[in-house]
């Protein structure tokens, strides 16, 4: 609730043009109040503008490989995809919390791969777009909480990864 307009009053008078309506927030004239706050309306545009210049100023540059994206983040978000689902999925909403987290990861660092100069040929595009959008639909039924839907989208995840690793990953020695 705004305090009331009124003209100046004894304790403000020493500071009061004369004839001026005083608004008590700001102890400011009404008029200089409205140009005040249209000046004050700029500064969020002004914010926005700037930071775009600065988010567009800065230049994507890579520091880890293909194989330390998938060793280090998609690997062990992957084993622990594969070990929830072998025990039946996400049943608590905790698991369901790390299945959406994993599956986002997921779909993250394959767009992450795909910047820049990481992927130099195409039989690695599709795959990855498989993950990306399973991982998308993943995110979706964890917070949804719907374990087929959730099924579902891991074997959309997995069938892309498949995709790739039969081209790319080298075979164990047994």
């Amino acid at each position: 609730m705004s305090p009331p307009i009124a003209q100046a009053t004894f304790a403000n008078a020493r500071h009061a043009a004369p004839g001026l309506v005083y608004n008590g927030w700001f102890n400011l004239p009404v008029r200089s109040q409205k140009r005040t706050m249209k000046k004050l309306a700029l500064l969020p545009v002004l914010t926005l503008a700037l930071s775009g210049l600065v988010y567009a100023d800065h230049s994507y540059e890579e520091t880890a490989s293909v194989h330390d994206i998938m060793e280090v983040v998609q690997g062990p978000s992957m084993k622990a995809l594969s070990a929830m689902m072998k025990a039946g999925g996400p049943q608590t909403a905790d698991d369901w919390k790390h299945a959406g987290a994993h599956i986002s990861i997921l779909g993250e660092t394959t767009q992450l791969i795909l910047m820049g100069a990481r992927v130099k040929d195409d039989p690695w595009t599709p795959g990855a777009h498989k993950v990306i959008e399973g991982s998308k639909q993943g995110v979706a039924a964890a917070k949804a909480k719907d374990g087929e839907a959730f099924r579902a989208a891991m074997g959309s995840v997995g069938a892309g990864c498949r995709s790739c690793h039969k081209v790319y990953k080298k075979k164990k020695k047994k």
